[in-house]
C-alpha cells in the first residue's frame, strides 16, 4: 500500500493498493475505485488527483 498526497495538502491523501482487477493488475484507491491498470501509472495519478481535488476544492486537473 502506498499513501499518496499533494505537498499543498500534506495532511490529506489516499492509500493506493495494487490488486488483480479487470484484465490484469490495477491501482485501486482506498474507496475501492479502480484508478487505472498498472501499465498506465500516469492515468492512475490523474484519476487520483481528480478524486482528491473534489474533496479539497481544488481545480480538476483533467478538466484543463
Amino acid at each position: 500500500m502506498l499513501y499518496v498526497y499533494s505537498p499543498q495538502t500534506p495532511g490529506f491523501g489516499d492509500s493506493v493498493s495494487v490488486i488483480r482487477g479487470p484484465g490484469g493488475w490495477w491501482y485501486r484507491s482506498s474507496t475501492e475505485e479502480f484508478l487505472a491498470p498498472c501499465a498506465r501509472s500516469g492515468l492512475a495519478g490523474l484519476a487520483l488527483s481528480s478524486q482528491l481535488a473534489a474533496w479539497v476544492g481544488l481545480p480538476d486537473r483533467q478538466a484543463s
